[in-house]
């Protein structure tokens, strides 16, 4: 097993690193290892990327995003990549009151659940218990809101 010690940089931020990527994707020595919501925000631990090799992972602060960059070596190059989350898209109706989009969100809260809004769809994680959650939700959302089950990517609910 490889350690990791932190991460190298990201491919979206730095150029070299995405031109590097670049050239291992050509020699096909370029790795994903795909991270869950839960792995992604561990400070250690253990993963296997889509190659087979065998990572023992420290990491700092703040949780691994699409793009970072784990091992940069001659014969190898390893990306995080990350797993689609469950998730719900709330529509709002037209017209919905800002006083009842508001209570929404004020409800979402105070369960801890993460809601994000984006291009002005809602999106609600899913949860461990999609149908139990999707239930809930549906007695809360404001009259003509509908809910749709989807996929999103992890970091739409980063803060």
């Amino acid at each position: 097993m490889r350690v990791v010690d932190g991460v190298v940089g990201n491919v979206e931020d730095d150029p070299d690193l995405a031109a590097a990527a670049d050239r291992h994707r050509e020699a096909d020595t370029l790795e994903r290892l795909v991270l869950d919501e839960t792995e992604r925000r561990r400070s250690r631990f253990r993963g296997e990327t889509d190659a087979g090799t065998s990572l023992g992972i420290v990491v700092g602060d703040g949780p691994l995003l699409a793009g970072d960059v784990l091992v940069a070596d001659e014969d190898r190059f390893v990306v995080v990549a990350l797993a689609d989350r469950a998730a719900f898209a709330v529509d709002f109706a037209a017209g919905t009151a800002p006083v009842e989009a508001a209570a929404f969100g004020h409800a979402l809260g105070n369960r801890h659940w993460s809601f994000a809004v984006r291009a002005g769809t809602g999106y609600v994680a899913a949860g461990s218990d999609p149908e139990g959650r999707r239930t809930r939700l549906e007695r809360l959302l404001p009259e003509g809101a509908t809910i749709q089950s989807t996929t999103v990517q992890p970091g739409v609910f980063d803060a």
